[in-house]
């Protein structure tokens, strides 16, 4: 969720701890079977299986729009002269998040300098997502990279009659301020990898009731899915106190948050599976009782994410973009 920095100071306490709710649950489920202490070395198996170094943003007040650092809207940073992104119909797109690479120092296989942008359709309500179910090709959206030494950046002014209709309101520019350290997030259980996960920890801790071998198709095993939706809420990564499960939402790197389900899960999305990486994740404002509310549909998060070999190459054009909502 976007939390608003003030007085300058950015408090993050970021940290992996146990839904006791969720392992109650859990724990019961261990009882009826005969397997408490599996459940309690599943609970740990998870926490420390698969996590990744995740860096937070808060989302500060407001500035002008020719604000130069990590920011939601404003101006982006260009060189004089370039060409301003288009989409699929010849559209100038608006400029959904720049970041100032710099601030992403604390990440390995980002790059540390440069400035990256975001760029998204504002001509409708579904800000650049692709229908067609492509999700890269980049025609309602566009990543530009700006390396470091390779000439002067300049504001620059989106053209005439571009529509900035985007998933936060007020329109205008608001800095991101990132953490000063990064957390070490466990696999989200919206990650199509984290099915596999689960079943392999489960039948490697508890072998007297092996869920792989019993599992003839995704629904089809009741004990699992009730393991499965608790073990969805088990663990909370926690910035101050507002942060949901399953992750951190606002944030680069990590493992990504969908509210609905994973689009690289779909059988015939092998070729997305290629992205690996967050690149670029908002969540939805919490009440939008603070400026901007952002919000993607009803509650939903958007991601960018992009191949790790890709990124440690600066090769951004291809990645794939999605938003999902409750």
């Amino acid at each position: 969720m976007g939390q608003r920095a003030t007085g300058g100071e950015h408090r993050f306490q970021v940290g992996v701890r146990v839904n006791a709710k969720a392992l109650q649950k859990l724990r019961v489920i261990g009882t009826s079977m005969g397997i408490d202490d599996e459940i309690k070395e599943l609970t740990l198996a998870l926490a420390k299986s698969a996590t990744r170094p995740a860096l937070p943003f808060e989302i500060d007040e407001r500035v002008e729009e020719g604000f130069p650092g990590s920011k939601l809207g404003g101006s982006p940073l260009m060189p004089p002269g370039a060409e301003w992104p288009i989409d699929g119909k010849g559209r100038p797109l608006a400029l959904l998040a720049q970041i100032d690479c710099v601030d992403l120092a604390l990440l390995a296989g980002f790059p540390r300098s440069g400035i990256l942008q975001l760029f998204v359709s504002g001509y409708s309500i579904e800000w650049g997502l692709d229908g067609a179910g492509t999700y890269d090709a980049q025609d309602g959206f566009r990543v530009l990279y700006w390396p470091a030494g390779a000439g002067p950046l300049v504001p620059a002014d989106a053209p005439a009659g571009t529509e900035k209709h985007l998933p936060f309101r007020p329109t205008g520019c608001f800095p991101l301020r990132f953490a000063d350290h990064a957390s070490m997030q466990p696999m989200t259980a919206c990650d199509w990898r984290f099915d596999r996960l689960f079943v392999e920890t489960w039948d490697r801790l508890v072998p007297g009731e092996p869920l792989a071998a019993r599992r003839r198709g995704p629904y089809d095993l009741p004990v699992f899915w009730h393991a499965f939706d608790y073990a969805e809420d088990l663990f909370v990564t926690d910035i101050g106190e507002v942060c949901p499960p399953p992750g951190l939402r606002d944030q680069v790197g990590g493992w990504p948050a969908f509210e609905q389900v994973d689009p690289r899960a779909w059988p015939d999305a092998e070729r997305l599976r290629r992205y690996d990486t967050v690149l670029f994740q908002l969540g939805s404002s919490a009440g939008c009782r603070a400026s901007p509310c952002v919000e993607w549909g009803d509650g939903g998060v958007g991601v960018f994410l992009i191949n790790g070999d890709d990124l440690r190459r600066l090769d951004f054009s291809r990645v794939m973009y999605y938003w999902d909502c409750g």
